[in-house]
């Protein structure tokens, strides 16, 4: 399972369009398993940010470039509600990866993959488990 969050600054007229994208029940959208909008603001120029943590049901790469639908690429739907940044960082469970998009008017769309660090939740200790020789001298 991945979890993925995103912040979104783009007119205040476009919001509800956008974010019609990210339902679960839109086949036209990007496929996202559960969305749930975390944070909202807007400001007095007509402009809004949201946060919202989702569930993609796919990459992050597959949402970046379209790969299901072109008009479904990210830069085009930014392009198509005036967008002025967004940020996607994703992390999956397990798998220890991580997938980053970042958009903006003036510098496009980035993608970004890597291996996550490990995490000290991740570690376990099997019960057979012995130390080797070879680790007992290192010691």
């Amino acid at each position: 399972m991945s979890d993925a969050d995103m912040s979104v600054v783009l007119p205040t007229e476009n919001v509800e369009e956008f974010m019609k994208l990210f339902a679960s029940n839109n086949t036209d959208g990007f496929n996202v398993q559960e969305c749930e909008a975390t944070d909202s603001y807007d400001n007095a120029h007509g402009l809004s940010l949201r946060v919202i943590n989702f569930q993609p049901a796919f990459d992050l790469y597959d949402m970046a470039y379209g790969v299901f639908a072109r008009e479904r690429a990210l830069k085009n739907v930014c392009e198509k509600f005036g967008v002025k940044r967004l940020i996607i960082h994703k992390s999956s469970v397990g798998s220890g990866e991580e997938e980053s998009i970042t958009y903006s008017k003036k510098n496009g769309l980035a993608y970004q993959h890597r291996e996550d660090y490990p995490s000290p939740y991740d570690e376990c200790l099997g019960e057979d488990e012995i130390m080797d020789d070879s680790e007992a001298e290192a010691e």
